[in-house]
């Protein structure tokens, strides 16, 4: 699934010639096999739960509660 990815973006795709946000243009095969590697390392991030603010009502039957993200 990496090496069909990479493959994409780098082979396949109408851009493939365009830096993307890092900078970099990945043409020869051993920075592409260099790039798969990398991905095989790579982390999954983990995003933090997003936070729940009470806010009264006047009639005091049920508080509305807005998601925050922090």
């Amino acid at each position: 699934n990496r090496l069909v990815s990479v493959r994409r973006v780098t082979q396949t795709n109408a851009v493939k010639n365009t830096p993307g946000v890092d900078g970099m243009v990945i043409t020869t095969p051993q920075a592409r096999a260099k790039l798969a590697d990398a991905l095989g390392q790579y982390t999954a991030w983990k995003a933090k739960p997003a936070r729940r603010v009470s806010i009264p009502k006047a009639n005091k039957k049920l508080a509305m509660r807005i998601l925050l993200c922090f």
